[in-house]
């Protein structure tokens, strides 16, 4: 988003929130295995609930397509072959209406403020590779005493990077 964190959703039972809830702490990790190259993020999440105005953004920003899913599927859920097939049916019976989908009420987002990115360049030989880490500046205003997420309309400032061996 504009203030530098991560938002994506989730249904509100699931495994991340579960996880989230006992421990804030999170890693979020992108890779291109082709490429040999990879981001980490480390930071916090937030979860400020089906109610807030960030949750049903986060939803309103989806295709209409994944909304629609979103309202009857219990993401994390197992279910069986029938099951599942009772949801593509009723996915493509209810697709094919014109209609918007209502915002589910197991719905919420998760905000992730970073304190740091890594960066990772490999595949060289003898893993001579190369990593950098940006770490949040630790006079950073958004920054506090690691409680609470304090997300401010300021960008977030991060350290000169520091080069990581292999």
């Amino acid at each position: 988003d504009s203030k530098g964190c991560f938002v994506f959703g989730t249904n509100a039972n699931s495994q991340k929130i579960v996880q989230l809830k006992k421990n804030a702490r999170c890693e979020m990790v992108w890779s291109d295995l082709q490429q040999n190259r990879q981001v980490r993020i480390r930071g916090k999440a937030f979860i400020p609930g089906n109610q807030a105005p960030a949750s049903r953004a986060v939803f309103d920003m989806l295709p209409e397509s994944c909304r629609l899913g979103l309202t009857f599927l219990e993401q994390g859920k197992p279910y069986s072959d029938s099951e599942h097939n009772q949801a593509l049916a009723r996915f493509e019976t209810e697709s094919s209406f014109e209609k918007t989908p209502q915002y589910p009420s197991n719905y919420t987002a998760i905000i992730v403020q970073p304190e740091s990115y890594e960066f990772y360049i490999g595949g060289h030989l003898g893993y001579v590779n190369d990593r950098f880490l940006y770490v949040l500046d630790d006079n950073d205003s958004s920054s506090n005493d690691g409680k609470d997420i304090i997300i401010t309309d300021k960008p977030l400032t991060f350290k000169a990077p520091i080069r990581l061996q292999g």
